[in-house]
C-alpha cells in the first residue's frame, strides 16, 4: 500500500523550499508509514497536489458524516468501518473516472 502526500511539513522535511524532499530525514508521519510498511510518494506537481488536497477533503467532509450518521465513535469500528463497510467501494464507484488518455505517461 501507499500513500500520496504533497511536501507539508507535517509529512516531509524539505531542507530548502521549494527543493527536494530528504527522504533520510522523514518526520513523524514518514517514520509511522515505514512502521507500517506503507510507502509515502511524495508529490511535487501543482496537478498531483490538487488531486491529493481534494481526496482528503471528500475523505474530510464525507466520511466524518457517515462516521457520525453511523453513530460510530471509536477506532476500532471506525476501522471495521472502513475494512468491512464498502465506503472506499462506494466512494470510488461515485467519483471514478476513466482517463482522457489511456497511455501511460510514466513509462
Amino acid at each position: 500500500m501507499a500513500i500520496d502526500t504533497d511536501r507539508a511539513s507535517w509529512a516531509a522535511y524539505t531542507p530548502k523550499a521549494g527543493g527536494a524532499v530528504d527522504k533520510s530525514r522523514p518526520v513523524e508521519f514518514g517514520r509511522i508509514l515505514r512502521r507500517l510498511g506503507i510507502e509515502h510518494i511524495v508529490r511535487y506537481s501543482p496537478q498531483a497536489r490538487g488531486r491529493i488536497e481534494r481526496l482528503n477533503r471528500t475523505f474530510q467532509d464525507r466520511l466524518v458524516n457517515e462516521l457520525r450518521a453511523g453513530g460510530i465513535d471509536t477506532i476500532e469500528t471506525a476501522n471495521r468501518y472502513l475494512d468491512e463497510g464498502g465506503f472506499l467501494e462506494r466512494h470510488n464507484r461515485r467519483f471514478e473516472r476513466a482517463p482522457a488518455d489511456r497511455d501511460n505517461a510514466f513509462s
